[in-house]
């Protein structure tokens, strides 16, 4: 069942009760103000490039923004005012935003290579600050994954199989996976069924990377939707997002709109 607004406020509560409040804040910033900071090293490091000074100076002002719009939400909730959570946006903005704010996604001497095939996927009821904020969680996670070596990251959007009332956002990278034992554990946590996450020897994972899916988790639950994992250790893991969309599709429409989805991955 989708939990409401109100019960939705009391998780975050308890999260504030317990602490991690600050965790969050910290968290949410770090997100930003990384990218910031690597392009900024990357124009200092080539002062004569101009395309990187601009570059560098425009995620700068993006950052600002972000971090000034999570400052007014958290005012916002201080003031026990509501976003609308499930404001209609489009799959294909969220996800584009989302890689600018990962630097080396956008760097062809990483060798990280990035193939996105979202397409004109239909608008889903989340919040967009709140779907980038997801997906940078998951390109984020994946670039750590796949660590320093030539990688690949992919991204790909449907209507859910034989669902024409949800829309399916996949995030696929070539990392080094996680074991079966974690996976459930991860997606436990992910589905709000257990509290904490644990390492496979069954300690419990403080890892920054825990955090951000239990964020992530609850964002798309708070909406009515879906996150899970499935992975293969040395392999790679996937990481699949379902969001109700802002308005139903026909069978066809949807069908039709898979069919061009992969004509552009093609």
């Amino acid at each position: 069942m989708t939990p409401s607004a109100s019960e939705v406020s009391r998780e975050l509560d308890a999260l504030a009760l317990a602490g991690n409040a600050a965790q969050f804040i910290a968290h949410e910033l770090n997100n930003i103000l990384t990218p910031v900071r690597c392009y900024a090293e990357l124009a200092l490091a080539k002062p004569s490039s101009v395309e990187l000074t601009q570059q560098a100076l425009q995620l700068a002002r993006d950052g600002a923004e972000r971090a000034s719009r999570l400052v007014y939400a958290l005012l916002d909730d201080a003031r026990a005012q509501q976003i609308d959570a499930t404001a209609p946006c489009r799959v294909e903005d969220a996800v584009k935003h989302a890689i600018r704010f990962v630097p080396s996604l956008n760097a062809a001497s990483s060798g990280l290579v990035i193939q996105s095939s979202v397409g004109n996927t239909p608008e889903v009821a989340m919040n967009k600050q709140h779907l980038e904020q997801v997906v940078l969680n998951l390109l984020l996670n994946a670039k750590s994954a796949i660590g320093h070596t030539p990688g690949l990251i992919t991204i790909t959007s449907k209507c859910s199989t034989g669902n024409t009332h949800a829309a399916e956002l996949s995030v696929r990278d070539s990392g080094r996976g996680i074991a079966p034992a974690q996976v459930k554990h991860i997606n436990d946590l992910l589905a709000g069924r257990t509290a904490q996450l644990q390492r496979s020897d069954g300690s419990a994972c403080t890892a920054k990377r825990a955090f951000g899916l239990e964020i992530c988790g609850r964002l798309v639950r708070a909406v009515g939707g879906a996150l899970h994992i499935a992975s293969i250790p040395n392999k790679g893991t996937c990481c699949t997002i379902e969001l109700p969309l802002a308005r139903p599709f026909s069978n066809h429409q949807a069908s039709t709109q898979n069919t061009n989805n992969e004509n552009v991955a093609a």
